[in-house]
């Protein structure tokens, strides 16, 4: 003969980093750890194996049962590498990158450690899988290089670009000008690079006007830059240069 005794035995856990078992009604026990009486439901904890035990007495015999239990991710979603193609100059050596997982309750978690890391150009750069590097780029000459971090299946890219020298900020100027109807205005974008050099980006920049009905900006050739007024109010003018803006 049988019979259900889960709510009789004791339950414990071998490894209670990777899961505990329930107390009584269902809530989560084994806090600070030692088994529990009327469990029978385990939480997990952590990425691993533990293995489960209950134990029961009736008649003065004592028999226990054990199982084990192994504890996964959650299936994954999806993958991310953050910065996305970053520019990198070649004077500050390394540009770290971060991997992200995303899982299918869309709970996320970093695995920069636990991802294994390419550069498909070794030329411009290389990247560490191991350790506390994990997912640093080694910046070795200027070019182009797609950077992929898989894991659990996944995979995720972005480009790296390095070069001579990196922009940090662009400056439009002349700064909050007034422009009179039938009279142009010319903007100009300055480049102020990481070793404080500067150098005009205007024809290189991409312009947008905040109202294109006050004022349209020129985006090519020698009208770039070139703010034609449409109507009196007020716009912002806005110069784009490798992923950073002025205006």
């Amino acid at each position: 003969t049988s019979a259900v005794v889960t709510g009789s035995a004791t339950w414990s856990s071998s490894d209670e980093t990777v899961a505990v078992m329930s107390v009584a009604g269902g809530g989560r026990g084994g806090f600070p750890g030692g088994p529990v009486v009327g469990g029978g439901t385990a939480t997990g904890l952590a990425i691993g194996t533990a293995t489960v035990s209950a134990t029961y007495t009736e008649n003065g015999v004592t028999v226990t049962g054990t199982a084990v239990l192994t504890v996964t991710d959650l299936p994954l979603l999806s993958l991310e590498i953050t910065p996305t193609n970053p520019t990198a100059s070649l004077a500050s050596q390394y540009q770290p990158f971060v991997a992200t997982a995303i899982f299918t309750d869309y709970s996320t978690r970093n695995v920069t450690a636990s991802a294994t890391w390419s550069s498909a150009n070794g030329a411009v750069a290389v990247i560490s899988s191991s350790g506390g590097t994990a997912g640093r780029a080694t910046l070795l000459a200027v070019g182009t290089s797609t950077i992929t971090a898989t894991y659990g299946g996944m995979s995720a890219s972005t480009t790296l670009t390095v070069v001579t020298k990196k922009v940090t900020t662009i400056q439009v100027t002349p700064t909050n000008p007034t422009a009179h109807l039938g009279l142009n205005q010319a903007f100009v974008a300055t480049a102020i690079y990481d070793d404080s050099s500067t150098g005009a980006v205007t024809g290189g920049a991409t312009w947008t006007s905040s109202d294109a009905t006050v004022a349209s900006i020129g985006t090519t050739g020698g009208s770039a830059g070139v703010a034609t007024p449409i109507k009196a109010g007020t716009t912002t003018i806005t110069a784009t240069y490798q992923g950073l803006s002025g205006s």
